[in-house]
């Protein structure tokens, strides 16, 4: 199962821009093996990042990684030809995923499955190693 489905890209950017972009051999049709490829190295890229914070396989699939999904695999579909909007996509779900992975973003999971070791309400912050510590008083 990938994020994102062939109906999912037709859905979101148009069948024409989808035969266009997989049509290899001039045939006026979607190349379904083309497109596969392209939303699976999507899967791969987004997992990379998600993994480090979830448990994979995800028990849902939220819609923000289908939207992601969908740029990714869209800017591989057409990379040698892409336009400014689909290189912008690409770069926008990227610093989407960043974010999921380092903590600073959250997937939106209905059932509630958050990441590993958080507990929902948990507050998380990060920052310096401690200056002072009990240790580093009891002199004074």
């Amino acid at each position: 199962m990938t994020y994102a489905t062939q109906q999912d890209l037709i859905d979101l950017y148009g069948e024409r821009e989808l035969i266009d972009w997989s049509d290899r051999d001039g045939g006026g049709v979607i190349d379904v093996a083309v497109v596969q490829r392209a939303l699976e190295s999507a899967d791969a890229l987004i997992d990379s990042y998600i993994a480090r914070r979830y448990e994979l396989p995800l028990t849902e699939t939220p819609r923000l990684l289908v939207e992601l999904a969908a740029k990714i695999a869209r800017y591989e579909l057409a990379k040698d030809g892409a336009h400014e909007r689909v290189v912008q996509g690409n770069a926008d779900a990227r610093k989407t995923l960043e974010a999921l992975g380092s903590g600073k973003a959250e997937l939106p999971l209905a059932s509630g499955e958050s990441a590993p070791g958080a507990e929902p309400g948990d507050v998380r912050v990060e920052g310096p190693e401690r200056i002072f510590s009990r240790e580093t008083l009891r002199s004074f």
